[in-house]
């Protein structure tokens, strides 16, 4: 896993308290581009719109 990824699966897991199962989910969804895990959260009714501010 790359620096940004661990600092990005640290974060949701403290910061949001997402489960490892569901970071991982997003994470096979966007591939590379890491810009769009919020959007897949979000689409997965895992975090809200008030959540990603």
């Amino acid at each position: 896993m790359t620096i940004c990824r661990t600092r990005l699966f640290n974060c949701l897991q403290t910061e949001l308290v997402l489960s490892p199962a569901a970071i991982a989910l997003a994470l096979r969804q966007v591939g590379p581009d890491l810009d769009l895990v919020p959007v897949v959260l979000w689409q997965y009714g895992l975090v809200n719109l008030l959540e990603l501010e």
